[in-house]
């Protein structure tokens, strides 16, 4: 939750300063916006796109932590079930390895 909250917080914070830095300059930018004018340009509506924009920019935050988790627990569990010594095969005297 808390990693989705940041990638939220930079998507806004990107978007703000890219909605900043392009605005009154759209004339000198034509290929980031090629049928608009300066004068023409909705603020609010770029900076909401522009929110979405970084959102999927950023996209990479949530999994590549959750798969830094979701190895870390397999690590965890491996090691308690190989230290478990109730997990033992008698028929063929062996121990569970992982």
């Amino acid at each position: 939750m808390f990693t989705m909250l940041v990638q939220v917080a930079f998507s806004i914070v990107g978007s703000t300063i890219l909605c900043i830095a392009n605005y009154g300059y759209l004339n000198d930018h034509d290929y980031l916006y090629p049928f608009d004018s300066a004068g023409t340009s909705n603020f609010i509506g770029e900076f909401f796109f522009n929110i979405g924009v970084w959102f999927i920019a950023l996209m990479n935050f949530v999994p590549i932590s959750l798969l830094v988790t979701l190895e870390m627990i397999n690590f965890i569990q491996a090691k308690f079930i190989a230290w478990d010594v109730t997990i033992y095969e008698e028929n063929n005297d062996l121990p569970c390895k992982v």
